[in-house]
């Protein structure tokens, strides 16, 4: 911004009409800020992006707006414009809403002019460009994880041209196949993979894809040292401006698939410290088994378990020991209750039995506190385990939902809580 001309009116508070005018109805954010980095004047716009009041603004350093990592970023080049060693500036940072939130500013700071019985002035004006930095950053995350994935997925992935001629391939594709990157680059996919017999098969792959379609098959394909490998491949092509400029092939041995499967189910859903479901691999099987109760109208008894007194476990013998209880009570539990009960750790040392057409729970409960009792007896610990807890034994139609019945049993658990401490 140039300095307005000489004889430009000029208002009693300093300022030109023209400047005043601009500066009250601008959409864009715009402060003037004294030879000391502090705010003199803020307009509307600025208010509402940084959520204060020009009351509340007036006198503020224009560092305490910005975020503490960006705050200094740019004081040595305002004050090469108070300087007059420069003209201006551009640059964008972040600043603090007063709400708490981060707001991304492209600023821009300009000599405004020096008035007579004032002091050196600059403007800051500040374009929000939130929106535009969160998708680049999103972006940014995305990219991240598509290369991430490429590199670490657990299948063999190539990326071939059309003319079957390898571009690059992942981690998982040299451990498959026996081939390093730069033995793979460059060379044709046919010559490296495709046992004899099989060339016209690939090659019609290829073509398919290349024409848009989405291939799935199983087959044989051969690893570097000849071996045949029987692998489950799909192959899709990657676009760009409307045309396929490349084939995108994904390669799993079969051999290994359902165990592969199998193991991410698991790691998905059980609790990696007691062998238990988790919470998640729980409330996904409830509600499987909730909705064949509420079809066959079977009664269901959910148990909530919380272990008393584990902080002190965990503050005099460590959370080694503590560790050590809970898999002790996951394992009591779950040889506690029937092959085709649900038992999971919900989290700390919470934890829940779940019985489909379940007549009573005095039996469950009589097993569970027998085998904390033995436990208890035959493990020489220096401590007792001992459990709180609740349940609900509701026919299925009777109740609204699983949470709620999850909501009444955890409910029951605390009363048997308080009534055992308060008995102590």
């Amino acid at each position: 911004m140039t300095d307005p001309p000489a004889d430009e009116e000029v208002t009693s508070s300093g300022f030109p009409d023209l400047f005043g005018a601009i500066f009250r109805s601008a959409g864009m954010g715009i402060a003037v800020v004294d030879d000391d980095g502090r705010l003199v004047r803020t307009n509307a716009a600025l208010q509402r992006m940084w959520g204060y009041s020009a009351e509340e603004l007036r006198g503020m350093a224009f560092d305490d707006i910005s975020h503490p990592d960006d705050a200094t970023a740019d004081r040595e080049q305002f004050r090469e414009v108070l300087d007059r060693t420069r003209t201006g500036y551009q640059f964008e940072k972040r600043f603090i809403h007063s709400a708490g939130h981060v707001v991304w500013g492209r600023v821009t700071v300009s000599l405004l002019r020096k008035y007579e019985r004032r002091s050196v002035l600059a403007v800051v004006m500040v374009e929000d460009v939130s929106s535009r930095k969160e998708a680049e950053e999103a972006l940014i995350r995305e990219r991240a994880y598509l290369e991430h994935l490429f590199e670490s997925i657990p299948e063999g992935v190539v990326l071939v041209d059309t003319q079957d001629r390898v571009l690059r391939i992942n981690p998982e594709f040299s451990r498959l196949f026996g081939y390093e990157s730069d033995e793979a680059v460059g060379r044709h996919l046919e010559d490296l993979i495709i046992p004899p017999g099989r060339e016209e098969e690939a090659r019609a792959i290829t073509r398919r894809i290349s024409e848009g379609e989405r291939v799935r098959l199983d087959t044989f394909r051969r690893s570097k040292d000849g071996t045949p490998i029987e692998v489950g491949v799909v192959g899709t092509s990657v676009e760009f401006d409307g045309r396929g400029i490349a084939v995108y092939g994904i390669y799993q041995d079969i051999r290994e698939r359902k165990s592969l499967e199998s193991a991410l189910r698991r790691a998905s859903t059980t609790d990696e410290l007691t062998g238990v479901l988790n919470r998640r691999g729980f409330l996904a099987l409830a509600r499987r088994e909730w909705k064949l109760a509420r079809r066959r109208d079977h009664e269901m008894m959910l148990i909530y378990a919380d272990l008393d007194d584990f902080k002190e476990i965990n503050d005099e013998f460590g959370h080694a020991e503590g560790d050590q209880v809970l898999r002790s009570v996951g394992r009591l539990m779950r040889d506690s209750v029937r092959a085709t009960d649900l038992i999971a750790r919900m989290g700390g040392d919470e934890f829940v039995a779940l019985a489909v057409e379940a007549k009573t729970d005095a039996a469950i409960f009589s097993r569970i506190e027998e085998s904390i009792r033995r436990f208890n007896a035959d493990s020489g610990l220096p401590y007792q385990i001992a459990m709180s807890m609740g349940s609900v034994t509701i026919p299925a139609r009777s109740v609204g939902s699983l949470e709620e019945l999850l909501s009444k049993a955890d409910a029951r658990m605390y009363e048997e809580k308080r009534r055992r401490h308060a008995a102590s």
